[in-house]
């Protein structure tokens, strides 16, 4: 199992994109894939068509990260081979303290599973 984050300070440079790509990319080659889009700007999961269902239906990236929701109840299906777990302007304030914390790292393990899990690590695309 694999985890791939996609990160850079500055916007505009692609980490949506790349994500986004990699994911349909693995999805495509049969490859189980789970995109956690942890960016507050939503463009990962509005991409998706996920973000007016997620934010009613409150399966987001908070839930899954500070309401101790397994990935499993936030997670949706994208494809045949993706998952997304989608993101919330809520993350504002919320990236803040996962930082400062370093909550991240474990919260990323914790949805991923163990290491017997079919489920490969998330890739997500990061605040700028």
């Amino acid at each position: 199992m694999r985890s791939i984050a996609i990160s850079n300070y500055k916007g505009g440079v692609g980490k949506t994109t790349t994500a986004v790509n990699l994911a349909a990319i693995f999805a495509a080659r049969g490859l189980r894939t789970l995109l956690v889009d942890l960016d507050p700007q939503v463009s990962a999961t509005d991409f998706f068509g996920l973000y007016d269902r997620a934010a009613s239906e409150r399966r987001t990236s908070v839930e899954l990260l500070y309401g101790g929701a397994p990935v499993e109840e936030v997670a949706y299906a994208a494809g045949e081979s993706l998952d997304v777990v989608a993101s919330t302007i809520d993350l504002v304030d919320q990236n803040e303290m996962l930082l400062r914390e370093q909550r991240l790292k474990f919260a990323l393990d914790d949805a991923s599973g163990s290491s017997e899990s079919p489920r490969p690590k998330p890739s997500s695309p990061c605040l700028p």
